[in-house]
């Protein structure tokens, strides 16, 4: 045992004498060649190590070899298997749940789809409708032959130069629309941007004509339909222009400025996409549906001031009631 510690020694000795001189010499030193010396050292270790063991060791007897038995694997037990026989999948019969109230729910729903479909034929048909039909200019038509105030309508508007009314202090201060016949009673508003007029009620053109002016026409636009909340209310009846279409040749119109009060009366009417008499004094026009092309147009002249003393009686008889020809203050 002594003189294998000693070669075990030894050998680790000479390896690292060997790396050291490697080392100071600048040479490399395999880690392949060491582990293979390593091994070699090993494996001699081990056959000294056998030799010494048998050495020192006694050998088995003859009986101890007899009585050794032979390796043999354990026997494996198997189970004997059962045949099993083929039997196919029954599903199990399918329960129908029938929820209470189902047959109600699907009615609304029904009702529901359909009230849906009338109500996107009745905003948007009128529009497809105008898409591919073509429409004509259908003139206001009346009964009638003559205007309160005298004249035909046929007659054109004589090119007479009018004076203008005498100023009235009790008239409030700015342009106001009064139309005795359908209840409007609203200010003429006026702005650069239409909308920011048209939002609040009528709103004048500034591109033509102020209240009195004969040289060209006033027109004025309200919407038909507000789309505002505050417009389902009373505020309707007097700013827009809802009951426009009811306005007929003879009908009253009155037009307030600088303290001055202008008459005019419907000549004429239309239904059309564009204005086409600019002869009229004062133009109303509005849309007819909520989204068509399709407007309202009506057509007046300026009533001379000396004929004014017969507009009492006219408007008494136009008006609905006497409080719509009252300017809200």
């Amino acid at each position: 045992m002594i003189s294998l510690h000693l070669e075990k020694s030894r050998a680790i000795l000479d390896g690292r004498l060997r790396f050291v001189r490697a080392r100071l010499l600048g040479q490399k030193v395999p880690r392949a060649t060491w582990l293979a010396r390593a091994q070699e050292d090993k494996q001699l270790l081990l056959t000294k190590a056998s030799a010494l063991a048998r050495k020192y060791v006694p050998a088995p007897t003859p009986a101890q070899q007899a009585s050794k038995k032979a390796f043999s694997f354990p026997e494996v037990i198997r189970k004997e298997e059962t045949p099993v026989s083929f039997k196919p999948a029954v599903a199990p019969p399918q329960v129908k749940v029938v929820q209470k109230g189902s047959k109600v729910r699907q009615s609304v729903f029904l009702a529901c789809m359909a009230l849906s479909f009338i109500l996107l034929a009745v905003l948007f048909g009128p529009i497809l409708y105008f898409r591919f039909f073509t429409h004509e200019v259908v003139p206001v038509q009346t009964q009638e032959t003559g205007t309160p105030l005298g004249g035909e309508f046929t007659a054109p508007t004589p090119e007479v130069e009018v004076q203008k009314p005498p100023r009235d202090e009790n008239l409030p201060e700015g342009n106001w629309l009064i139309i005795p016949r359908i209840g409007v009673n609203t200010e003429i508003l006026e702005s650069k941007v239409p909308e920011e007029s048209l939002i609040k009620g009528v709103w004048r053109v500034p591109e033509f004509g102020n209240p009195g002016d004969q040289t060209e026409p006033m027109i004025l636009a309200a919407h038909r339909y507000g789309y505002n909340w505050w417009w389902k209310g009373e505020y309707w009846k007097y700013h827009s222009f809802y009951l426009l279409p009811d306005l007929e040749p003879g009908d009253l119109v009155e037009v307030i400025s600088d303290k001055r009060k202008y008459l005019y009366e419907i000549y004429a009417g239309e239904e059309g996409t564009e204005i086409t008499d600019y002869d009229a004094d004062l133009i109303l026009y509005t849309c007819k549906f909520l989204t068509s092309d399709i407007r309202h147009f009506r057509y007046a002249r300026l009533i001379d001031p000396s004929k004014y003393v017969n507009y009492a009686t006219a408007a008494a008889e136009q008006s609905p009631a006497t409080e719509s020809a009252q300017v809200i203050q």
